[in-house]
């Protein structure tokens, strides 16, 4: 412009003319402001993946923990896998059953002292609200107390506290370490020997179905927001390595989260290679019409045929 002499310091264009600062036009605003709202929406779902990718590495690490200890215990004691639990939904729900308290106090150091004489009961509370890292999943939703463990025990031995409802005797089981891995070698799924090694401990996936009791999203690990629904989960197995499975919808799935028929709860969803006994409310074999069976992946069959004796 004639007789003005026009220059920019910093973000204000000043005019010699009368000392009058002009500030950013409306215009600039708005292309400085889509500009930055389109760097977001282009870097928001990178920045999402790499925590999504990190917290999964992250629970990869937590659930092969739990099973280097799970099986430092059986080493312990003569290969011999820790009890379940009395529950029918076998370690699934992840409540603090007295069978995982000892193991919790030995090898997981979450110590047995508070307020009460009982020392599994101040175990069970130092879980609850002091609860160890390594049994929260880090793509879970953060909770002040935890009443379940963050990841399922998908395997172990059955140490009744009662006679059974059914026969009236103790129906204790002994899972091994050896027998547990013969075991892949003849549970079926669909028909078709698991082949693979068993899990011992996974994420918890509760698919769309869930109840009030067991809950879907805030009960599952890993969810995929955009469908709704699980996206899956690390699995620990027996023989030391983790894998990622996938959410899957239909029961003849391999190397997925299947859906079990029923057998545990429509809404649950488990590891296609979990092989495990599943017990009664007492923490026995459980002896109920189509029960007491091993379950492979979405198949079933009878416990003897997998263990003997039985």
């Amino acid at each position: 412009m004639s007789g003005q002499n026009v220059r920019r310091l910093g973000g204000y264009r000043t005019a010699s003319r009368g000392n009058a600062a002009v500030g950013f036009t409306l215009v600039e605003l708005l292309v400085v402001i889509g500009i930055i709202a389109l760097l977001v929406s282009i870097l928001l779902p990178a920045l999402n993946k790499a925590r999504d990718s990190a917290n999964r590495v992250s629970c990869a690490s937590n659930v092969r923990q739990l099973a280097m200890m799970t099986l430092i215990y059986a080493t312990d004691n003569r290969g011999i896998l820790m009890p379940l639990g009395d529950s029918s939904r076998a370690g699934y729900n992840g409540h603090y059953r007295y069978a995982i308290f000892s193991w919790a106090n030995q090898y997981l150091r979450v110590p047995d002292q508070g307020a009460s004489a009982d020392p599994e009961v101040n175990i069970r509370t130092n879980i609850q609200m002091n609860t160890p890292r390594v049994f929260i999943c880090p793509s879970a939703e953060t909770r002040t107390q935890y009443d379940r463990i963050g990841y399922s025990y998908w395997t172990g031995s059955l140490a009744p506290r009662g006679p059974s409802a059914i026969t009236g005797v103790y129906q204790p089981f002994v899972m091994k370490v050896t027998a547990l891995n013969a075991a892949s070698k003849k549970a079926a799924q669909n028909g078709k020997v698991i082949g693979v090694s068993p899990a011992l401990w996974a994420d918890r996936c509760v698919n769309t179905n869930g109840n009030s009791n067991t809950g879907n999203r805030n009960e599952t690990g890993h969810w995929d927001m955009k469908k709704n629904r699980p996206a899956g989960g690390n699995v620990a197995n027996l023989d030391g390595s983790t894998i990622w499975l996938p959410y899957g919808t239909v029961v003849t799935l391999r190397d997925a989260y299947v859906p079990n028929a029923g057998f545990i709860g429509g809404e649950i969803q488990y590891p296609f290679n979990a092989i495990f006994v599943q017990p009664d409310t007492v923490g026995g074999i459980n002896k109920a019409a189509g029960k007491g069976v091993v379950m492979g992946g979405s198949g079933h069959t009878n416990v003897g045929a997998i263990f003997g004796g039985y």
